[in-house]
């Protein structure tokens, strides 16, 4: 994991290896205690980032994910193989 302090950015990087398959999930819940955020405030985002990842691990790609939290809300991108999906949760 990569902390880029100039955008309060955590980085991601996996190889396409189904054995890392919750480290996306638990960065995610990671970043929630840090900040103090109730995860039930946030829906089904771990859930997400989690098939993102794992349809661009399949495919036999690296995965990066960049989350970011702000105080309004919890970005996610999730990119690899060529793919981009582009997360978001409201908080509260």
């Amino acid at each position: 994991m990569v902390h880029t302090a100039g955008n309060d950015t955590v980085t991601l990087r996996l190889p396409p290896d189904p054995e890392f398959a919750e480290i996306p999930r638990v960065t995610l819940a990671s970043l929630l205690r840090i900040h103090q955020i109730d995860p039930g405030e946030l829906g089904d985002l771990g859930t997400s980032i989690q098939k993102a990842a794992g349809s661009i691990t399949q495919a036999g790609h690296g995965v990066e994910i960049n989350f970011r939290v702000t105080a309004d809300e919890v970005l996610v991108t999730v990119e690899g193989g060529g793919n981009t999906v582009d997360l978001a949760a409201h908080r509260g």
